[in-house]
């Protein structure tokens, strides 16, 4: 059992002469059993805290004579610092020490795998902040683009009101760029909802108005169906925005993904009262739709079909959001058919005395 051990087993006598060193030793000192046996003493070989601690008088004080398992670095007979883990105990007979016994387990590769497994966690999150960086600037230049094209037109024909919604749409979503960098920040950590008076109808609505001119340029007619009891209410305006605009944007995708160009492609977004002081938003398309396959991975960080155009992340982002504001989300979706998103968010009705 000994010689078959993986661990390293090295034993001595009352003098701590070295005994027994078992193959398992061998592989990890680096010294054959023949250099070390009858011939090195445990203060030559361990390192000094471990040697010293079996001279302790509190060991020799315990009532097991133990020493707990803990993690050290041996010098090995190339001069190389070996990680181990190690325990060992002294051998008693008759209330007299007759010798020591010590454990080591090689760690040397779980070491060199938690490596890996560090460097991957970290490349990983270097890629999903990167990836979460490019999502938001991409909704972001939605908006821009539908502000400035309001611009070009209110300049091209002198139009007053229409300079003033672009360039007012161009101020928001500089402010949503500084926003982002700032979310970056603390992009690890939970987000609590800030919560405060808002109208969702009006939400909805500004994101129609940010992804109307891509929704017209290919095509696409954005079809809005608000709820009109739905007044102010208490909820966290950024995730209603973000979580309306995610999916808006990826319902456009939907139907230029379409294999199916004949249709007359269109989306529709929904807002309704529910029970339980929540609101309904539903988003559909009458896209390509996705199978069951795809919809069971949907929320996967890094899973996109729209193959190096997307970044796998939006949806998982767009969940988080939802969740942190205690709300749930469904998708329901066939196959050339096209796709319905139903998001429900807690509210609290604001205050008015």
């Amino acid at each position: 059992m000994i010689r078959s051990s993986n661990d390293g087993i090295v034993a001595t006598d009352k003098a701590f002469n070295i005994v027994i060193f078992n193959p398992g030793a061998e592989r990890i000192f680096g010294y054959s059993a023949d250099e070390v046996i009858g011939k090195i003493n445990l203060m030559d070989l361990y390192p000094p805290e471990i040697a010293e601690a079996f001279k302790d008088k509190k060991l020799l004080n315990n009532v097991t004579r133990e020493l707990p398992w803990k993690e050290t670095l041996i010098t090995a007979k190339d001069g190389i610092p070996i990680p181990v883990r190690f325990s060992g105990r002294l051998l008693y007979e008759k209330k007299q020490i007759t010798g020591s016994v010590a454990f080591f387990q090689d760690l040397r590769e779980i070491k060199r795998l938690e490596k890996e497994l560090v460097k991957s966690e970290r490349l990983a999150a270097i890629g999903q902040t990167v990836a979460g960086l490019a999502h938001g600037i991409k909704n972001i230049l939605h908006g821009l683009k539908g502000g400035s094209y309001l611009v070009d037109v209110g300049l091209q024909k002198n139009d007053t009101e229409k300079l003033k919604h672009g360039w007012d749409m161009i101020k928001r979503n500089i402010g949503r760029t500084s926003n982002l960098v700032m979310d970056l920040l603390s992009y690890s950590k939970e987000r609590e909802p800030e919560y405060e008076p808002c109208c969702p109808n009006e939400i909805a609505n500004d994101v129609c108005e940010l992804l109307a001119e891509t929704a017209n340029e290919n095509h696409i007619k954005l079809v809005k169906d608000f709820d009109p009891s739905i007044g102010e209410v208490v909820a966290d305006p950024h995730t209603i925005h973000e979580v309306l605009l995610n999916l808006m944007t990826n319902a456009i995708d939907a139907c230029l993904f379409d294999a199916d160009t004949s249709k007359n492609w269109q989306i529709s977004l929904k807002t309704s009262r529910e029970n339980g002081n929540r609101i309904r938003f539903d988003v559909a398309d009458n896209g390509a739709g996705m199978s069951k396959e795809v919809r069971d991975k949907l929320f996967t960080s890094f899973f996109s079909t729209k193959g190096h155009r997307g970044t796998g992340l939006g949806l998982m982002v767009t969940r988080k959001l939802i969740e942190e504001h205690k709300g749930t989300v469904e998708v329901k979706s066939e196959v050339g058919k096209g796709t319905t998103f139903t998001v429900r968010l807690p509210h609290i009705e604001p205050d008015r005395t």
